[in-house]
């Protein structure tokens, strides 16, 4: 498109019928766009989008209910590090919900700009298909999440994924969008002793799965006894059983690990 914007005003869904080669977007700044006047005519509307001849990436906009008006769509791949984030119509400050400009393991390297002509009821489901380069981390379970301006909105309920693909049910607002992986951080952790004699100092060592981004410790009858270190150091300075608990969080998920009895200390000996 080299920043154009192709209007379709037939509004049937055969209006775009693709039996070879894409539409490439691929530009920033929510130029090179396709606006489809769907207007009230429902059905699934395909967008054949493609990275290249190779790589077919389609967005469909299935339109279940009320009037979509004219629906203009764009989208464009980033860096590793999921820059540049999206400019306008609506800036996008954060691509997690701590904050970070970049969560390059948990994030599709695309954003989708979606957008009517005018604010109406509707319902549509959404496809959005991206190419497998794009998975610069591990995705193990994508879904797709609509910035709203100041923040991502929670994830959809109900939707599902295929190959390289993300399907959205019951969508109401457009907006930019992009991919993530919605899969809960497994909090684990190893030590480098299990015992020892009043005054032992245990190393801990983060043993979580998929990106973990922050970590709560807690031990029972250790100093400090709670740590939001990595990989903190506790000192123990009581004979006795002690659990340890880790809580882990990746970009959207907690989830917590107790060991019961996991540190026995013991009472200095005598001579």
């Amino acid at each position: 498109l080299n920043g154009r914007t192709l209007i379709v005003s037939n509004s049937t869904t055969g209006a775009i019928v693709r039996t070879n080669g894409v539409i490439v977007s691929e530009n920033t700044g929510n130029s090179g766009k396709v606006q489809w006047n769907i207007g009230t005519t429902l059905g699934a509307h395909v967008f054949p989008f493609g990275k290249t001849l190779a790589e077919y990436i389609p967005v469909t906009l299935n339109l279940t209910g009320g009037n979509a008006n004219n629906v203009t769509i764009s989208t464009y791949p980033t860096a590793a590090n999921n820059t540049p984030l999206p400019t306008t119509p609506m800036p996008v400050t954060a691509i997690d919900q701590q904050g970070s400009t970049d969560a390059a393991n948990t994030v599709i390297d695309r954003f989708w700009q979606i957008d009517a002509s005018a604010v109406s009821s509707r319902t549509v489901t959404l496809t959005f298909a991206y190419a497998a380069s794009e998975t610069s981390g591990q995705i193990i379970t994508p879904r797709a999440q609509r910035w709203n301006g100041s923040s991502w909105d929670n994830a959809v309920a109900g939707q599902s994924a295929g190959a390289n693909s993300v399907t959205v049910p019951g969508v109401t607002s457009f907006s930019p969008w992009t991919i993530y992986d919605n899969t809960a951080a497994v909090a684990n952790f190893t030590s480098n002793i299990n015992s020892g004699c009043v005054g032992t100092n245990v190393q801990y060592t983060d043993a979580s799965q998929y990106n973990p981004t922050s970590w709560n410790w807690t031990f029972d009858g250790g100093s400090p006894g709670t740590s939001t270190t990595q990989n903190p150091s506790v000192v123990y300075n009581v004979p006795g059983v002690y659990s340890v608990t880790l809580t882990a969080t990746n970009n959207y998920v907690s989830n917590s690990s107790t060991q019961t009895g996991y540190i026995t200390i013991y009472a200095t000996p005598t001579t």
